[in-house]
């Protein structure tokens, strides 16, 4: 039987719920990357794992590991985000594998709604998206 701790702890990967020690991150784009290269990291992966598309808790002390991993095998032309309790963090890999990295504020809002929005545009034209 499990115990009540174990029940929460099932629920909250369901509701993809960050503790207040984790950063949440929708991975995509990212086939080069193993699960076994984040697992290793101490990163969680509670849906998609195996997929195209993961769901991930990074520890607090993982986001510079996962960070580097997500600049070294993202596919030009994708983002990721990092939503932690006190910042979001966008890292875009341009289509010439150029990499810009930002941190959501009033100043940089409209250049991560620009470049989400060119992802967006680009997927849907190449069928990516329903």
């Amino acid at each position: 039987m499990r115990s009540v701790r174990d029940l929460r702890e099932v629920e909250r990967a369901q509701a993809m719920i960050p503790e207040a020690s984790e950063h949440l991150s929708f991975l995509i784009g990212a086939d080069g990357i193993a699960d076994h290269e984040l697992t290793s990291l101490g990163v969680k992966i509670p849906k998609g794992a195996g997929s195209t598309f993961r769901s991930v808790l990074v520890p607090e002390g993982g986001p510079s590991g996962y960070k580097a991993l997500i600049r070294e095998k993202i596919a030009p032309g994708y983002w990721n985000d990092i939503f932690g309790r006190q910042e979001i963090l966008f890292s875009f890999k341009l289509a010439d594998s150029t990499l810009r990295e930002l941190k959501l504020s009033e100043a940089t809002r409209s250049v991560v709604w620009r470049r989400t929005l060119v992802w967006r545009r680009e997927a849907g034209s190449a069928g990516l998206r329903s």
